[in-house]
């Protein structure tokens, strides 16, 4: 009569699909893997009213991960329609998956609200940087690949071995089960070297993290101040757009645009720069489970310094912020406010 989520069995971080650099044609007889990550089985007794959710939870009750069923999802897609993904590529030959075969993308992970028992997998990473479009989030040049079974790369580092909380939330109600993520027990790494990784990878993740989300409220910003006129609204979103500009043309992708103000030559860091120098830098240790080697121990210390560059005159900015809309409210003209 209730949903029900089940209990996972432990999940084991292997690395999935590493057939490089080219699969085998579509018509050789093979075998089919399980779909990569801890598996996450839920049963739902009627068609859910509103949005299910699935979340991955930390020690410390902070989600890891979140997943919707309102997540927004490409469609068409190869894997389900590829007939009409090929006129998408014939029409638009930039497009997400245009530059690979159409029978290598696997089948996109939905959490469903229909009832039933449903299937799902946590890919075992973090929170994505979000994309501005949906079209910008696949995979524009697979490694790995698998025909029919070729996931995505997910823009965000491992999710360390530990023991995490699975919550699903149908119609209000939440219904959890503990998770235990273990290490591919061929990885012979010492644990200090482990520690090490998660730890530079998980302070460059936040770094970037807090870094776009600050990008994210500058640009709604300075598009309120699109709107207001007067001297002293042109120096504050002057301010405002040195760290935050808008995406070049052709350069938003899944990173963003827009990296150092006027281009080549500009010593102004901006808010993209930092976020994509800390993401790049956390990004450069996930491809094995080993010690970082020097080369990436100073990537990480470059781009902590420019968090530490940009992130202050953000502060500064929304200090700013403050008076301006006291100056403005004295004045009783309208104010402007960031996003949450």
């Amino acid at each position: 009569k209730h949903a029900y989520l089940v209990k996972p069995v432990t999940a084991v971080r292997v690395r999935h699909g590493t057939n490089d650099p080219t699969p085998w044609p579509p018509e050789w007889p093979a075998g089919e893997n399980p779909m990569p990550g801890a598996i996450l089985d839920y049963y739902l007794p009627a068609d859910a009213k509103g949005a299910v959710t699935l979340d991955v939870l930390d020690a410390a009750g902070k989600v890891v991960r979140s997943y919707s069923s309102n997540d927004p999802a490409l469609n068409p897609h190869p894997a389900t329609d590829m007939a009409a993904y090929d006129k998408v590529c014939q029409q638009r030959p930039t497009a997400t998956y245009c530059g690979l075969p159409l029978y290598w993308p696997a089948k996109p992970l939905v959490l469903s609200t229909k009832a039933g028992m449903h299937r799902f997998a946590w890919d075992m990473r973090y929170e994505p940087l979000p994309v501005a479009n949906i079209e910008d989030a696949g995979d524009e040049g697979a490694t790995g690949a698998v025909p029919h079974a070729t996931y995505d790369d997910v823009n965000a580092p491992w999710a360390p071995a530990a023991v995490y909380t699975v919550r699903l939330t149908v119609d209000g109600t939440s219904y959890t089960q503990p998770l235990t993520l273990k290490m591919d027990p061929r990885v012979k790494t010492p644990a200090a070297a482990l520690m090490q990784v998660a730890a530079l990878s998980k302070e460059m993740y936040d770094g970037a993290m807090a870094a776009h989300a600050a990008y994210v409220q500058a640009r709604d910003l300075a598009a309120q101040l699109d709107k207001l006129s007067g001297p002293d609204v042109s120096a504050f979103k002057a301010q405002v757009e040195s760290l935050a500009p808008a995406p070049m043309a052709g350069r938003g992708g899944r990173r963003g645009g827009g990296g150092r103000r006027g281009g080549p030559g500009g010593d102004t860091v901006t808010l993209v720069a930092a976020s994509s120098a800390m993401m790049g830098a956390a990004m450069g240790m996930q491809g094995a489970d080993v010690a970082p080697t020097d080369r990436q121990v100073a990537a990480c210390a470059s781009a902590r310094k420019l968090g530490a560059a940009v992130m202050p005159k953000w502060s500064a900015v929304k200090t700013r912020l403050a008076a301006f809309n006291a100056k403005r409210r004295a004045a009783g003209q309208p104010e402007v406010t960031l996003p949450k």
